[in-house]
């Protein structure tokens, strides 16, 4: 990180204790950070789901059983049409959207990874043939061919099932046909009884299956009763023959077939999504800050994320970066100052030829001095998207400083030489409290200002240094600020 290394006349009456914070400030001040010997990798990692059977052969059965006397039944009630099942009554190709939507409130970039798609080669095991002519897909000794679209959370899927962030919606409107719920949700293996799961039977007489649901999250709506496209079915989680939590999701003909919704050279069919994904889908879940480096537990065990936000000089910041599909293409990050200049720049990739469905990287550094108090940023560049992620740099005297009430103030000159600055941002007839204090945290002068202009000119007539200016207006409102007077 960029940095300025001046002498500073030290205060001959400074007490011993006093004299060590300033002493220390200044041998950290004497480091910079440099990208290329800073920015190697503390921690990576990858992930991929554990395949299971999601639904064992007499769980099949039973499901299949259910669901034909359903169907039969809502047919006499009149809520499925006579002859729903028995000939299309609307195509369904290019109608499906994705049934995974983030709830309000969370911002990942993105939620999800995909594990496994349909095996399309009926022969096993190790005989694999997905709608791309890939094998990302997988079938079992027993016969068991993958017969869904298996969606798993990440990064923190544990944390998410959780808190709710992945809801399961509607890929079509239709009808529901039945429904399974009250069932344990963390498993971590195969053997683990049945799932919570939705069933819908769609207009044109296809059945999509949502299976894994959280305990206690399908939807209130009972069999019969009609959901709209889009409409939250329930939540992910882990229930029944799984390993983590992640939607298996899975369609079927009104003949009891398996129906893969990719259109590609080995399934060749209309594509029965709206606006169908690729293959790969290099993305970044999401950047974070953290105290320190995240831990996967074991499942079925919360994650310690660390996630952190504010930070002061002197702590130890943890940059982590998420992706899904990542492969070796290169990621270009950076770290942008509160006054929107690029303070370092580093990349990352893997070698060639790598690709996981699920990938970390962090990097472990300290704020320094010379960084600037106010609203930084995170940012990674990778196959043309940017994501950024906010943090904060405060001074420890400002306990009430947050994010949510940060005053937009510009100084300049920063250096100055002569100890003379321009302090601008301010709104006229608005009372301010200018605080100025040095590197010790001794307030050298207070000032009560009310402003008829929008700037208010500074003198530090003290020796050279490091300053900190606070300016809080009436409202409680602040801006902290690193002043250095050369």
């Amino acid at each position: 990180m960029s940095f300025y290394k001046k002498e500073i006349i030290l205060d001959i009456n400074l007490s011993p204790m006093a004299r060590h914070f300033l002493i220390t400030s200044l041998l950290l001040l004497s480091f910079g950070l440099k990208a290329q010997n800073s920015w190697s990798p503390k921690g990576f990692g990858s992930f991929t789901p554990k395949r299971t059977e999601c639904v064992s052969p007499q769980q099949r059965l039973e499901i299949e059983s259910l669901l034909s006397n359903n169907i039969t039944t809502l047919k006499k009630e009149g809520k499925l049409p006579a002859n729903w099942g028995s000939e299309k009554l609307k195509t369904t190709s290019g109608n499906f959207i994705w049934p995974l939507q983030q709830q309000s409130g969370f911002n990942y970039n993105s939620i999800y990874g995909i594990s496994n798609f349909v095996d399309h080669n009926a022969f096993y095991p190790n005989a694999l043939l997905d709608w791309n002519c890939g094998n990302r897909t997988y079938d079992l000794s027993n016969g068991y061919n993958h017969a869904g679209i298996d969606i798993f959370l990440w990064p923190f899927s544990q944390t998410m099932q959780n808190a709710q962030q992945a809801a399961i919606i509607a890929a079509s409107q239709g009808v529901i046909i039945a429904k399974t719920d009250g069932n344990f949700d963390h498993n971590c293996s195969l053997g683990s009884g049945t799932w919570n799961a939705v069933y819908i039977g769609n207009p044109d007489g296809t059945i999509c299956w949502y299976g894994h649901m959280k305990d206690g999250s399908t939807t209130s709506k009972i069999v019969g009763q009609t959901v709209a496209q889009g409409e939250i079915i329930g939540f992910v989680g882990s229930s029944g023959n799984s390993t983590g939590p992640h939607l298996h999701f899975e369609v079927h003909d009104n003949n009891g077939n398996i129906l893969d919704p990719y259109s590609g050279p080995c399934n060749n069919v209309a594509s029965m999504w709206q606006n169908q994904k690729p293959y790969d889908e290099p993305t970044i879940n999401v950047l974070l800050t953290h105290s320190a480096p995240p831990v996967f537990n074991p499942c079925p065990n919360v994650e310690t994320i660390n996630a952190k936000d504010t930070f002061l000089i002197g702590d130890q910041i943890v940059f982590g970066a998420y992706f899904h599909d990542l492969d070796d293409n290169t990621v270009n990050y950076a770290l942008i100052s509160p006054s929107n200049v690029i303070n370092d720049s580093w990349t990352s990739n893997l070698n060639p030829g790598q690709k996981y469905p699920a990938y970390y990287y962090y990097w472990t550094n300290t704020i320094m001095p010379s960084m600037d108090y106010g609203e930084w940023t995170f940012s990674a560049t990778y196959m043309g998207n940017t994501v950024n992620k906010k943090f904060w740099i405060t001074h420890p005297l400002n306990i009430n400083y947050t994010p949510t009430n940060v005053l937009k103030i510009t100084i300049s000159p920063n250096p100055s030489s002569n100890g003379r600055y321009i302090v601008e941002g301010f709104k006229n007839e608005k009372h301010y409290t200018v605080t100025l204090r040095n590197a010790i945290g001794t307030t050298v002068f207070v000032q009560e200002v009310i402003n008829n202009q929008n700037q208010f000119q500074l003198s530090i007539e003290n020796p050279s240094g490091i300053y900190f200016l606070e300016v809080k207006d009436e409202d409680g409102n602040l801006s902290n600020s690193k002043l250095i007077k050369l």
